[in-house]
């Protein structure tokens, strides 16, 4: 599934929108949970009082109570990642943009074909296995990570740490119990070390008997109890990925 927004003062033209997306969509057999708005400020409440995300967002620019760059500031405070697609009259907008990090800009008047090109390529990106996300929530604002990009979940007190490749931090309130549970079907592999550590495999430079040490130079100790099912896990990734650069 894919999550669409569309966002336009122009009733007509946002209509436009959403029907190539349905006609495509339908066309394609792909799965949409869409929402049309036609002002800046009711998107912004929709996504305010909505716990979900969009993976596509197509946003005006020029709109009378906020315009698609104030908009989409707001969205980026809860939202990392939505593909933003500014459909806009004018092509110099490209500076006061650059904050929000837009995929794409659509020039009106626009063909279908345009409209087309970008919802198929945001969806084989949300597709693909980089797009992975975890989603959780903190202080009452949302956010979602990729997962390729998290070395390692730990539990502290009534509070779940994130750490990422790059040092940046994250913490919500959780059980690691959980977010273990929530992990089982991804793509990517996380083992359980430690009663509150969930590790990503691909992470790990050197693995010893009761440690292990992560690329950035971590260590992170294997309890007693977990040091054989660890073990196992271990040799198994490393074999797969082995062999999947054979294949390669």
């Amino acid at each position: 599934m894919i999550k669409v927004c569309v966002c336009d003062d122009d009733e007509l033209i946002a209509n436009k929108i959403s029907s190539i997306i349905d006609s495509l969509a339908e066309e394609k057999n792909i799965k949409i949970k869409k929402d049309v708005y036609y002002s800046g400020s009711a998107m912004v409440r929709g996504i305010e009082n909505s716990n979900s995300y969009y993976d596509l967002i197509f946003l005006d620019i020029e709109m009378e109570d906020i315009d698609g760059i104030e908009a989409a500031k707001r969205l980026r405070l809860r939202d990392e990642l939505a593909n933003i697609i500014y459909v806009t009259s004018y092509q110099n907008y490209a500076i006061e943009t650059f904050a929000v990090r837009p995929y794409q800009f659509v020039l009106k008047p626009f063909e279908d074909e345009v409209i087309e090109k970008h919802f198929m390529d945001v969806y084989e990106r949300v597709l693909s296995d980089s797009e992975e996300c975890f989603k959780f929530k903190f202080c009452n604002v949302h956010y979602k990570v990729l997962l390729k990009d998290i070395m390692y979940f730990e539990s502290c007190k009534r509070s779940i740490i994130i750490h990422l490749s790059d040092g940046t931090k994250y913490k919500f309130y959780g059980k690691i119990n959980n977010v273990e549970n929530m992990l089982i079907d991804s793509k990517s592999d996380f083992l359980r070390i430690h009663q509150s550590i969930l590790v990503n495999l691909k992470f790990i430079r050197i693995k010893r008997f009761s440690d292990i040490q992560l690329m950035n130079g971590t260590i992170l100790q294997i309890s007693e109890n977990k040091r054989n099912i660890v073990n196992q896990q271990y040799v198994k990734h490393v074999e797969e990925s082995m062999k999947d650069e054979r294949n390669s």
